[in-house]
């Protein structure tokens, strides 16, 4: 869209022209495809599997955050003069435009850090060998201090705090300070993400673990390849987050640039700024949300993800020894077809709470509805464990 000729006034046809509806698409169409994933997975935690966790606590947040607010200040921004040449904009237009984008500001940080912390509870909930869990600890520990120092860099950027969005008062700091940190910082989380899960998925084996203190087992769990290829183009899918960031930081440093030439029409030009953000926010709660969704896929087209291993425990080699392996596998299955590897006194069925005909209770610790039978991990119970000659029970 062609400016004025320099030293012309603007004409009705300059004035007119709006990039309102691109910001509405950007942020609505994101944040409904992010939305249906999302009501997914909490239909699935919630209702198919009655087992809500920590995990679909911090998404819930963040597609609240991200999903819900922000889409709607993306609409207030709009009302203010978002998309619209910034010669129609008055004074307090622009104060109200620079609180809300500093209100969205805080809101896109946590919406990231929340995002990023639901996506480590379920992998919390998946892997119980130490050298995993330690890992993502550590990524838990670095999302959540960066985090906390770009809120400091945000509420003292201005002195006093309102210069963010009243331009006669105060003065501020470069907002491309904070820009940077926060985007390098954040897209090297991505990066840390991927590079922790994608190589499980590759291998389809999962974590196994004997635990002294608690006297059981763990179990190692194997996808089978149609599965296992879902998963991991669900995951790749982060990379597109990646992408939408380092588009997202160019594209901003580029109208930090702009911004400080006299005339520059911010509000105008800036309008794809937003999207990237909305583009990257969404796109992170469908990688986050996406595979919970299992037992609503398997609902609605049980076609797509079949029962590839719906087999019954074989107690046999469980019971010759405490520390044994059995295997959970089908008598029809196929080279490639997912199969359970599970340690200690084995329990047959599925669901939370499972018997070994006669030998106890147990309970198979959920794993967010990734995997075959929403099941996986652990097995617990008690038994009296004749085979310790001790009469006692024991834990597992």
């Amino acid at each position: 869209m062609a400016s004025p000729p320099p030293g012309q006034p603007p004409d009705a046809a300059y004035l007119a022209q709006s990039r309102v509806p691109e910001i509405l698409f950007g942020a609505i169409f994101p944040a409904a495809i992010a939305t249906i994933f999302v009501l997914a997975r909490f239909y699935s935690r919630a209702i198919l599997m009655k087992n809500w966790g920590w995990d679909d606590s911090w998404i819930l947040l963040s597609w609240l955050n991200g999903g819900v607010v922000l889409t709607v200040l993306s609409w207030v921004l709009t009302h203010y003069g978002a998309g619209r040449h910034a010669i129609l904009l008055t004074l307090p237009d622009i104060e109200k435009l620079g609180f809300i984008g500093n209100v969205c500001r805080f809101l896109y940080t946590t919406c990231l850090f929340t995002t990023k912390i639901g996506m480590c509870a379920l992998y919390l909930r998946l892997f119980v060998e130490q050298r995993d869990r330690m890992i993502v600890w550590v990524i838990i520990a670095y999302h959540t201090i960066f985090t906390i120092i770009l809120f400091f860099l945000l509420v003292f950027r201005c002195t006093p705090f309102q210069a963010n969005w009243i331009l006669t008062t105060g003065s501020c700091q470069p907002y491309a300070n904070s820009l940077y940190a926060s985007a390098m910082l954040n897209i090297f989380g991505d990066i840390t993400l991927i590079a922790f899960i994608i190589p499980k998925l590759c291998t389809s084996t999962f974590s196994s673990q004997y635990h002294p203190a608690n006297q059981f087992h763990t179990a190692t769990l194997k996808i089978g390849r149609r599965q296992r290829n879902i998963l991991i183009g669900v995951m790749g899918m982060g990379v597109l987050v990646i992408i939408a960031a380092i588009v997202r930081l160019i594209r901003t440093i580029d109208e930090l640039k702009s911004a400080n030439n006299p005339g520059y029409d911010l509000t105008f030009a800036s309008y794809d700024v937003m999207i990237w953000s909305s583009v990257e926010l969404n796109m992170g709660l469908v990688c986050a949300a996406a595979p919970a969704t299992r037992p609503l896929v398997r609902l609605l087209a049980p076609r797509l993800l079949p029962n590839e291993s719906g087999g019954q425990l074989d107690n046999s080699a469980a019971r010759r020894s405490n520390y044994a392996d059995g295997t959970l596998e089908s008598e029809n299955s196929q080279p490639g077809d997912e199969r359970f590897e599970l340690g200690g006194w084995l329990k047959s069925g599925t669901g939370k709470s499972v018997s070994d005909q006669g030998y106890g209770n147990a309970e198979l610790w959920d794993c967010g509805g990734l995997l075959k039978n929403e099941t996986c991990v652990a097995v617990e119970g008690r038994r009296i464990d004749s085979d310790r000659g001790d009469g006692k029970d024991h834990n597992y």
